[in-house]
């Protein structure tokens, strides 16, 4: 039986491991599902500060403030998936140890967990079109796909980071870098047109640019991604998961030895 279809005939056990993420995630908060927008809305604030008052980058034609919330929308579900999935074998050590099924299944649960946080943290970006008066058009619903590409990227890349962390607990702490890094790499707090040209080709290579472009095209600019842009996305976002499951799926067999 292959993975994908153990998963499905596990759906139930998909769906409990999910729920165990969300209500973990807001367990003894005082603030409760509130820290979804909370961030997101924190660093547009500091953003558009720094960027409108301190350093001036003009956006043309849309507010600077949601011009950075569509970004650091995408990006947030990305790298807190990224973050939570990279920690997911040795958090779950206990029930790995204990019972056997697809350890996928934990990657899947979180993200299905991270989704959540950026459905509840999307209402928030219809109330900041309201108060800027963006119109959406049909071109919104560009969205659902570019979500479902990010989502992939997140477990392409995880099925390596939390397969290596069983080897090596400080690949967490790696990614926490890389994540940061990666952030900047990509144009969420500054336009793309403000890259040089000579290298933009850079900014090109990496899979969430197309995304993130992708999303402000269809979310706030009411227009068509670039398709040959979110192309290096899912192409680059195919490989990395046809590559990580085969690596997990060789890494998978010492992990009860191991963890």
């Amino acid at each position: 039986m292959s993975v994908l279809s153990e998963i499905l005939s596990r759906r139930y056990l998909l769906f409990q491991l999910s729920a165990r993420e969300i209500k973990s995630r807001y367990k003894q908060s005082y603030l409760g599902i509130a820290w979804a927008v909370i961030q997101p809305l924190a660093l547009m604030t500091i953003f558009s500060i720094i960027f409108t008052k301190v350093i001036r980058i003009e956006i043309k034609d849309y507010p600077y403030p949601i011009f950075v919330y569509s970004g650091l929308l995408l990006w947030g579900l990305f790298s807190r998936s990224l973050t939570l999935l990279t920690d997911s074998m040795v958090s779950n050590a206990n029930l790995i140890r204990r019972v056997y099924f697809p350890r996928q299944m934990f990657l899947l649960s979180g993200i299905a967990a991270r989704l959540v946080d950026f459905a509840i943290a999307f209402l928030i970006y219809f109330v900041l079109m309201i108060v800027y008066r963006v119109r959406p058009t049909s071109h919104f619903m560009w969205s659902v796909p570019i979500v479902g590409i990010v989502c992939c990227l997140a477990l392409g890349v995880s099925l390596f980071t939390s397969a290596l962390q069983v080897f090596r607990r400080d690949v967490s702490a790696v990614m926490r870098l890389v994540v940061q890094v990666w952030f900047y790499a990509t144009p969420i707090i500054y336009p793309l047109d403000r890259v040089p040209a000579r290298w933009r080709w850079v900014s090109y290579l990496n899979p969430m640019t197309g995304a993130v472009e992708g999303f402000k095209d269809a979310v706030l600019r009411g227009r068509t991604p670039d398709l040959g842009l979110l192309g290096i996305s899912v192409a680059t976002t195919a490989a990395l998961l046809v590559l990580g499951s085969a690596f997990f799926a060789r890494a998978e067999r010492q992990f009860a030895d191991l963890i």
